[in-house]
């Protein structure tokens, strides 16, 4: 095990490498390994394909990688060569994308229904609308709207703050059926079919690291994202086998591909993957998103 001075490589709190003076990488710790592409064989082979070629010259380089990550690579000299590290900024990032996106929110999409609810009230107070089922039910709706939306904008909120002390092991087979249940009743009010697979054929579980609600709000989110584009057919809810992940995605049946979805729109799931150690990244070919959440092993 490579050290530095009395301590471990291993137990330094961001990704690291020890590596020669030419950039060959001598030993890098778990959490360096952890934001290198698995499928590429080589350490020296997957920081190339990651940084690009003569990436020791060019430290420090920040970016974004394919599954939303955002990282920053910087070296220190050493005597016989450098110190390479990796600082994840991920959570900081989306926590500061979070906190915009409930900001202009609150400044309009809330205001809205409110304002629409106020106007409602006031209309039916000075006789200018009958106090009648229906004047009431415009207020209803408009109120069932605005509770939405701040339930939405809360749900991210959560998220962000989730700590993983709160983590156990979850069955995404009851994941999936659930987050069903939920979305079933517009789905069904929109003319569309809503059915949900899994694997297990009736046997076994599809267990992951993780907290219940938060994995639900994010199935739910993969169909609200489908039925967007959805005002009749079907839509699938599929919970499937990725090797060393499970996938969750929801798939309009039979349709063309639509519009893809808005970084505002993909937030949710981006903290979902991000909170779990799992990967988020869209079909092109449906332009719908996949998610990705390592399995749970032994």
């Amino acid at each position: 095990m490579a050290e530095l001075g009395t301590i471990s490589i291993e137990d330094l709190p961001v990704g690291a490498a020890i590596c020669n003076k030419k950039g060959i990488v001598k030993y890098c710790n778990a959490r360096l390994r952890d934001v290198l592409d698995p499928q590429i064989d080589g350490l020296d082979v997957a920081l190339d394909a990651l940084l690009g070629p003569d990436w020791l010259v060019r430290l420090p380089i920040k970016l974004e990688t394919g599954t939303g990550r955002h990282l920053t690579f910087s070296a220190a000299q050493m005597p016989d060569g450098w110190l390479l590290t990796v600082e994840d900024r991920s959570d900081a990032e989306l926590i500061e994308a979070a906190r915009d996106l409930v900001a202009k929110r609150l400044s309009h999409d809330l205001r809205s229904p409110l304002a629409a609810i106020i106007g409602l009230a006031r209309s039916v107070a000075e006789g200018v609308l009958p106090p009648d089922r229906e004047g009431y039910e415009r207020i209803a709706q408009q109120a069932e709207t605005a509770l939405a939306r701040a339930d939405t904008m809360l749900g991210i909120l959560r998220a962000t703050a989730l700590k993983r002390e709160r983590f156990e092991a979850v069955d995404l087979i009851r994941v999936v059926h659930e987050a069903g249940d939920l979305c079933w009743g517009i789905a069904r009010r929109r003319g569309v079919a809503l059915s949900v697979e899994d694997p297990s054929g009736g046997e076994g579980e599809c267990l992951v690291w993780g907290e219940l609600e938060l994995l639900r709000r994010g199935a739910q989110q993969c169909i609200d994202l489908a039925l967007q584009h959805a005002d009749s057919g079907a839509i699938v809810l599929r919970l499937s086998d990725a090797g060393s992940e499970w996938q969750i995605d929801a798939q309009r049946v039979n349709a063309a591909p639509t519009a893809l979805p808005t970084d505002a729109e993909l937030l949710f799931l981006r903290i979902v993957s991000n909170k779990h150690g799992g990967r988020l990244t869209i079909d092109l070919d449906g332009r719908y998103p996949l998610l990705r959440l390592p399995k749970l092993t032994d």
